[in-house]
């Protein structure tokens, strides 16, 4: 029998110090706390809604540092963020990227918890996948600049070609080449 998850309850991070915590999370990120609690002296647990989901800081535990959850924040608009983050000097862990379906970067808290700040691409920016238009390849390969396999190739009003995987997630958009 498989445990039956309805949801997400919440995700949390372990801080030190709790003031500079709340500084970083509701200051710097624009957070706004729904849930402060004081179990004992100088122990708190807090809670952000974030979209519908809880996300909590705490330092009712011995800090443990640098593993555990890692909290993924959707934003309106990624180059400001990260042009915030680096103007903040906030550690930044993995450089703006771009993917098939989106944008982000990694930094830390000041615990050193990893923080993702993503932004989904447009849907009109993100091609769809036809199997009228696709044509299977005949053995699946790996597209060496995404590193993701490509199973389908789909023409592209451009002239280039969409290349999807065999369960048609996409994977990218390039001129298609001899050997591909």
């Amino acid at each position: 029998m498989s445990i039956q998850v309805k949801e997400i309850a919440f995700v949390y991070n372990q801080v030190t110090d709790i003031v500079r915590a709340r500084r970083f999370y509701e200051e710097f990120l624009g957070l706004i706390a729904g849930v402060e609690y004081e179990g004992a002296p100088g122990k708190w647990w807090i809670e952000y809604d974030v979209g519908g989901v809880t996300f909590g800081i705490t330092n009712f535990e011995p800090f443990v540092g640098g593993g555990g959850a890692v909290l993924a924040l959707e934003v309106a608009d990624i180059d400001a963020a990260f042009a915030a983050v680096r103007a903040a000097a906030v550690p930044i862990t993995e450089d703006l990227a771009e993917f098939p379906r989106c944008r982000s970067f990694s930094l830390k808290d000041p615990d050193g918890n990893e923080i993702i700040l993503h932004e989904l691409k447009p849907a009109d920016q993100v091609p769809k996948f036809d199997s009228a238009l696709a044509k299977k390849v005949v053995a699946s390969y790996l597209h060496e600049a995404t590193g993701r396999t490509v199973g389908y190739h789909q023409p592209a009003a451009d002239g280039r070609t969409h290349f999807f995987a065999p369960n048609g997630f996409f994977v990218a958009t390039e001129k298609l080449t001899e050997g591909n």
